[in-house]
C-alpha cells in the first residue's frame, strides 16, 4: 500500500507538473536513495522514475523491520537471528491464548482459521460430489469431463482438511510438568532436553516478537510471529498471524506467567 500511495502522488505531479519539475523530482529521489542506501543496492542511473519510487518504498519497508538487538540490553539478543523463523504467515488471526487449567496456557486455533479451512473443505467436497454423483447414477465410465471436478474438489478438500488438522494442534505451556510442547499429546520423556517441538520451561530465555512484510502476487500485508528463544540461542516458532495487538497481549501474558523476557521488535 505504501508503494502505490507514493506512486499515485507522483502520478499527480506527472499530470500537472512540467518536464523540468520531473527532472528535479528524479534528482531528489536519486539523492534520497543514495542517502538512505549508501551501498546503492538496486540503484542505477538508468532507473525510471517509478523504479526509483519503488526502490525507496522497499527500503522504507526494510527499515521498518530492521532490529537493533542492543536495545534489549541482553547479550543473548546479539547472538540470535532476527529474521523470521517461519517466513510467510497470514493476515488473519490464527491462534488465541487460553488458560485450560491453573498454570497451563495453550495457543489454540482461532475461529477464523477453522472457518477458513472449513470453507475450503466444504467447497472441495461439494465439487467432488458434482463429479462423483453423475458417475454413480450413470455408471462408472471414466472420462476427463467426469474426473476433472472430482480432482479439483479433492485438492480443495485436502487443503481445507490440512488447514484444520495442523491449526488444531495446540501449543501447550504447562507449569505442572515444567514442559512446553506442540501437539495434542505431551512428550513421553518428562526429563528430555528441549527440541524443535517440546522442551523444558526453564530452557526458555525470552519470547521474540517479529514483524514481516509479506508480498503476494496481487496484495501485500504484515504478519507477526512469536518465537521461543532458548538459552542456547535456538528459536522455536509457536505462532505467526496478522493480529499484532492480540499477539502482543498473548506474549505479554506468557512472559508474565512464566517469568520470561519479551523482546518486542514488532512496530505498531
Amino acid at each position: 500500500m505504501l508503494e502505490w500511495a507514493v506512486i499515485a502522488g507522483v502520478a499527480v505531479l506527472v499530470l500537472f507538473g512540467s518536464v523540468g519539475s520531473l527532472r528535479k523530482i528524479r534528482t531528489r529521489l536519486r539523492d534520497e536513495l543514495a542517502r538512505v542506501d549508501p551501498g546503492g543496492a538496486g540503484l542505477r542511473r538508468d532507473m525510471s522514475l517509478i523504479e526509483q519510487i519503488k526502490a525507496l518504498a522497499q527500503h522504507a519497508q526494510r527499515a521498518a523491520t530492521a532490529v537493533d538487538p542492543a536495545t534489549f540490553g541482553d547479550p543473548l539478543a546479539a547472538r540470535v537471528e532476527w529474521k523470521p523463523a517461519s517466513p510467510g504467515g497470514t493476515n488473519i488471526r490464527t491462534r488465541k491464548l487460553v488458560e485450560t487449567a491453573p498454570g497451563r496456557l495453550e495457543l489454540r486455533p482461532s475461529a477464523g482459521i477453522l472457518v477458513f479451512g472449513g470453507v475450503f473443505l466444504l467447497v472441495g467436497l461439494g465439487v467432488m460430489a458434482i463429479g462423483v454423483v453423475p458417475m454413480w447414477t450413470r455408471g462408472f465410465e471414466l472420462s476427463p469431463e467426469r474426473l476433472m471436478p472430482g480432482l479439483v474438489g479433492l485438492v480443495f478438500a485436502s487443503v481445507g482438511a490440512g488447514l484444520i488438522y495442523f491449526s488444531a494442534r495446540p501449543v501447550v505451556f504447562d507449569r505442572a510438568s515444567g514442559r512446553f510442547w506442540i501437539g495434542r499429546e505431551p512428550p513421553p520423556a518428562i526429563g528430555a532436553a528441549s527440541g524443535p517441538k517440546s522442551g523444558r520451561l526453564l530452557d526458555v530465555h525470552a519470547l521474540q516478537l517479529l514483524a514481516e512484510h509479506v508480498r503476494g502476487n496481487k496484495s501485500s500485508y504484515w504478519s507477526y510471529e512469536l518465537n521461543l528463544v532458548l538459552r542456547d540461542g535456538t528459536r522455536i516458532n509457536v505462532t505467526d498471524h496478522g493480529d499484532l495487538q492480540q499477539l502482543r497481549a498473548d506474549a505479554q501474558r506468557l512472559a508474565a506467567t512464566f517469568g520470561w523476557k519479551l523482546w518486542d521488535a514488532a512496530s505498531g
